[in-house]
């Protein structure tokens, strides 16, 4: 990718790569189906082998896939109530999984590498709902050997970790401070583009409870780490408020930390949109 703000979307069925500079797709339910080992992910990573300018990106959900979403499933039985425990009794099989995977994606492409989003809600296996919650030194600890086992397997890869925009002040400096930043390459989450104060979400107020962290700016500064923003998916997809916004707003999150935008649901001029942003848009340095 350049060094101009980065755009994507989820999956390439439309041959969306021919213009964007990477195409995401989620990885790791294969286990729950019985097929542990296969890689599905590595069909878009050979597609994308020949093409320098469009990278393959992974929304790593090993875990996630081990239960039901909260909001899915919200009377017990979930990723808010049993995931930790889950955790604490697949711990090796997570590590196996990521690293089985990451060698196979290598395989597959070992001159370009993939973009790793880890694990969504990451935070979540601390919470109080947990049966046996984790501490955050031991989702730090676990973060840390899953990049290990990947980058171990998979050399050019980049790795990102996830944050909950929701999180309160005191529970977002904790977080970030029990993550293993030297070794990830960049940050995640999903956000707006169209918020004036620079929030994560265009909802948020200077007067909310979280609103000294649930910044682009302030998430940037405090890891040190670029920001990769999407818009979501499933029951908290939202609308696309980047594609379409002003190029002064565009180049304030640019300056907040933000290189890459995934549009989950493009609109149907995502095509023109993106070119004439190209255009258009300072090219600032990452």
């Amino acid at each position: 990718m350049g060094n101009e703000l980065a755009w994507g979307k989820n999956g390439d069925d439309d041959g969306a790569s021919s213009y964007l500079d990477f195409i995401s797709t989620w990885v790791g339910y294969e286990y729950t189906q019985g097929r542990e080992g296969d890689c599905d992910g590595c069909r878009l990573v050979s597609k994308l082998a020949n093409d320098p300018d469009t990278y393959a990106v992974f929304y790593g959900y090993v875990i996630g896939y081990s239960l039901p979403d909260c909001n899915v499933q919200p009377e017990g039985g979930n990723l808010c109530t049993d995931g930790a425990q889950w955790i604490r009794n697949n711990r090796q099989k997570i590590l196996n999984v990521y690293g089985d995977y990451a060698a196979k994606s290598y395989a597959a492409d070992p001159n370009k590498g993939v973009l790793w989003l880890l694990e969504a809600d990451f935070h979540q296996y601390t919470i109080s709902t947990q049966s046996n919650p984790l501490s955050l030194q031991e989702l730090g600890q676990l973060a840390s050997d899953i990049i290990d086992v990947i980058k171990k397997n998979a050399p050019n890869a980049k790795v990102a970790l996830n944050h909950a925009p929701w999180l309160t002040d005191k529970e977002a400096t904790a977080m970030w401070s029990a993550m293993p930043l030297s070794k990830t390459d960049f940050l995640f989450f999903s956000g707006d583009g169209n918020s004036n104060g620079g929030y994560i979400l265009n909802t948020t107020t200077d007067s909310a409870y979280n609103a000294a962290t649930a910044t682009y700016k302030f998430l940037s500064s405090f890891t040190g780490k670029k920001i990769f923003v999407d818009t979501s998916f499933g029951l908290s997809q939202g609308a696309d408020t980047w594609s379409g916004i002003s190029e002064e707003l565009l180049n304030k999150r640019i300056s907040d930390g933000v290189f890459a935008v995934n549009v989950t649901m493009p609109p149907k001029d995502y095509e023109a949109r993106v070119k004439k942003l190209r255009l258009d848009l300072n090219s600032l340095s990452r």
